[in-house]
């Protein structure tokens, strides 16, 4: 007996919109092997299809509606051989110029989700690419173990059926709207309340489903592909946590998690170059970097407000229980709350933080301290931030943009944010009598 499987792939309908005027985004995920049986690399390949209905869905626009075509790819024989060795021995390069022909396919024609191999004389990458549209990290990541639990002869024992998902999920934003929309209000008043326009609710909650959806899609969405946006820079910086077992400890026994010590230290930091504003945050999962005492429950995208607060327990603590979200579940938020996103991310959330803690993490020592230019940046910072759990080492690639950020301003926001994030680390071990310790470049 089959079950239906309700895994929360679909992103945003109103992205679709967004990414039609700026370009695709893929993620991908890599399974190495050193021999590769490409009939068992087929099979696993339908048996993902089969499992997951949406991965055979296409993109249909018809008259300002946004619909899923999902008839049934010819899943059979998506590679015919294991290719030659290639001449280009870094995976990086080779795979890419396909990033960028990713990024400049007409949205209606891209796969949501397609595979590649590449062979060198030591392993073998099969690369699955995902639109984001289809599935974020933690969706991508269990298509990939779904992959690999076929390879080894795992058999499909359930069916997933957006279309309920989807009422379920949208009808739960939408019953909410009202109080997220005063909330917001709020909020931003303190900031210019003027970002957010008026709503009818009475006109909008005697609308059904079906018409609800039908008015998101005429409403203004932030395309960020001006000359403000094409002005950006990477500065790659690296530091390694001192004592990095005793401050974990000691940290667990207080209750303050790492999200709370990377915030508190941005905060600061930023604070200084950029006055009162909003900094926004998206994490990699909870299992990564919550504790109980942390945002929440889920993963998403959250704000925190720059400001210059002094480096204490207090502070720390009060961190963890201050992220403000925008909805538990991000589908519509910015539509259904009427904000002009552009004036928000323009003049009020100035930063916008991605934090990843893994279990371990190398950077590329070459690119340390150099700055390199990127495609598009959004927001004044856009730092990425990656933390390894197991030798403590915090590699962050500093994105910012150029016309309002210059390089030596950059390294220096760079400086104070390592400072600020040891006197943080301090905090928590004076709490255990611990000794203090230094961040060592």
């Amino acid at each position: 007996m089959e079950s239906t499987y309700h895994y929360p792939f679909i992103r945003q309908i109103k992205d679709f919109y967004r990414y039609r005027a700026q370009g695709n985004i893929f993620l991908e995920v890599d399974v190495h092997f050193r021999k590769a049986d490409l009939n068992k690399i087929n099979t696993s390949i339908a048996k993902l299809h089969k499992k997951y209905s949406l991965l055979n869905c296409q993109f249909i626009l018809r008259d300002d509606m946004l619909y899923f075509e999902d008839t049934a790819k010819n899943t059979d024989g998506y590679f015919k051989e294991i290719p030659e060795s290639s001449p280009v021995k870094n995976p990086n390069d080779y795979f890419h110029p396909l990033r960028i022909i990713n990024q400049s396919l007409d949205i209606h024609n891209v796969p949501l989700i397609y595979y590649h191999l590449y062979k060198n004389d030591e392993f073998i990458i099969f690369k699955i690419f995902a639109h984001h549209m289809l599935c974020d990290a933690n969706g991508l990541q269990k298509i990939k173990n779904d992959f690999i639990s076929f390879y080894n002869g795992a058999e499909v024992t359930e069916v997933y059926n957006f279309g309920e998902y989807a009422v379920k999920r949208n009808n739960k934003l939408f019953k909410s709207l009202e109080d997220n929309y005063k909330y917001w209000k709020n909020v931003l008043s303190e900031y210019d309340d003027s970002i957010i326009s008026p709503i009818d609710f009475s006109l909008f909650n005697s609308q059904s489903y079906g018409e609800k959806i039908s008015s998101l899609v005429h409403a203004f969405y932030y395309t960020p592909t001006d000359e403000y946006s094409r002005q950006g820079k990477s500065y790659h910086d690296s530091f390694f946590i001192d004592q990095f077992q005793d401050v974990q400890s000691a940290m667990q026994k207080i209750k303050v998690s790492w999200i709370s010590i990377f915030m508190l230290a941005f905060s600061k930091t930023v604070y200084a170059y950029q006055g009162k504003s909003l900094i926004g945050l998206l994490v990699s999962g909870k299992n990564d970097v919550f504790s109980m005492n942390s945002i929440g429950e889920y993963s998403g995208e959250c704000f925190y407000p720059a400001e210059d607060k002094a480096l204490n327990y207090d502070h720390i603590l009060a961190t963890t229980n201050s992220f403000m979200t925008v909805s538990k579940h991000l589908i519509f938020n910015y539509a259904l709350l009427n904000w002009d996103e552009k004036k928000f991310f323009r003049t009020v959330c100035k930063s916008f933080i991605n934090l990843s803690i893994v279990d371990q993490f190398t950077c590329e020592e070459e690119k340390l301290k150099t700055f390199e230019n990127i495609d598009l940046i959004f927001l004044e910072l856009e730092p990425l931030f990656f933390m390894s759990k197991s030798d403590g080492l915090v590699y962050i690639n500093w994105r910012f943009n150029t016309s309002k950020i210059s390089e030596q301003t950059m390294k220096q926001i760079a400086e104070d944010f390592a400072e600020n994030f040891r006197k943080c680390l301090n905090i928590c071990l004076k709490t255990q009598d611990r000794p203090e310790l230094s961040v060592k470049s």
